[in-house]
């Protein structure tokens, strides 16, 4: 399987992974419902730039999420996501290792590490 190929399923995969708080049903106790669609996080703005092939915007994205959140673990994933389809190994294994410090045992960073040093030979 092509690599760009397998870091946007990895990608995809965690994006839908990620959950969001949900709207109680109304109830009937006469309150206008909120019509409004809750904003998209960054890790699933990147899978959507990911999957149309736009790994450098999908990369922008998640170093600007990273400024606001530089101890999230999923964002440093998802960077070495977009840095290895963009042909970036050495800085994926990077983001990845990363993400290990602080989610130690996180296996999608380890299986990125294993995939990258796989195809190095």
């Amino acid at each position: 399987m092509d690599l760009s190929l397998r870091a946007l399923l990895v990608v995809a995969a965690l994006a839908a992974c990620k959950s969001e708080p949900t709207t109680p049903p109304d109830d009937g106790g006469g309150e206008e419902l909120d019509e409004t669609l809750p904003e998209r996080g960054p890790i699933e703005e990147a899978a959507t730039l990911m999957a149309r092939g736009q790994a450098e915007d999908a990369l922008a994205v998640i170093d600007g999420a990273l400024k606001q959140s530089p101890e999230d673990h999923e964002l440093h994933y998802a960077r070495g996501v977009a840095l290895q389809a963009l042909g970036r190994g050495p800085e994926a294994v990077e983001a990845w290792r990363a993400t290990l410090e602080r989610k130690p045992g996180f296996f999608p960073a380890l299986n990125g590490i294993g995939a990258v040093e796989l195809d190095a030979g």
